[in-house]
């Protein structure tokens, strides 16, 4: 167990129901003769797959079964004609986290615009699909992730830990208009873990030490 907000028995129940919802909606999406139909069926089997590749982590996963799992999401996303920020941010961390670069690729050309028109989501995507960083361009949204700069700018290796530790310190306040926020007390069962994955993939970039960055409880040591 990674998260322990919550119980081994409370994960192995919602992994459950994902799987559920994605084999049904898998069956329909092969039923499917209609574009417009199988693009929203789409949509919603890579909701259910990223929520469980997210529960999976939480959970205790080794690489190898988030692996699959994340390249079942990069297979469902090719067929997709949207991606919202924070699914692209995700990919791109689990991409690098979990060094699965061909699978990602495609999803990087599909939505190259996307990818190219932040400054984070550019260097996370350009060292997953090359192995070199490339920073450039603004934040998209500066006041959840310009924080990063400071790992960025930061010369030494322990500095650019304390930057991201301070970083992680306000993640989860920043993120309250996150439709995950807040889930961990709601009423329905709906919470999958709360992780910052970009700070775990940039962990991985610099070769920063990750089990000192796993004092907060919300870097997703790996």
């Amino acid at each position: 167990m990674r998260d322990t907000r919550k119980t081994e028995a409370y994960f192995d129940t919602y992994i459950a129901y994902e799987e559920e919802r994605i084999q049904k909606k898998t069956e329909k999406l092969v039923q499917c003769d209609d574009e417009a139909k199988a693009q929203r069926i789409s949509g919603s089997l890579f909701l259910y797959q990223m929520n469980l590749l997210v529960a999976s982590f939480s959970k205790g996963a080794n690489k190898t079964a988030l692996a699959a799992l994340f390249q079942d999401c990069c297979g469902t996303a090719q067929r997709m004609t949207t991606l919202t920020y924070e699914d692209a941010l995700r990919m791109a961390s689990f991409s690098v986290m979990l060094e699965c670069q061909e699978a990602f690729q495609k999803v990087a050309e599909r939505f190259s615009k996307m990818f190219e028109s932040d400054r984070l989501l550019r260097g996370l995507c350009s060292f997953a699909v090359s192995g070199t960083a490339i920073w450039e361009g603004e934040y998209r949204f500066p006041a959840v992730y310009e924080d990063m700069e400071d790992v960025l700018t930061a010369q030494e290796k322990r500095g650019k830990e304390k930057a991201l530790l301070c970083y992680l310190s306000g993640w989860y306040n920043r993120n309250k208009e996150s439709s995950w926020y807040g889930t961990l007390n709601s009423s329905h069962d709906v919470y999958y873990g709360y992780w910052s994955f970009e700070s775990a993939a940039m962990a991985v970039i610099y070769g920063l030490d990750q089990e000192y960055l796993a004092q907060n409880e919300y870097f997703p040591n790996l």
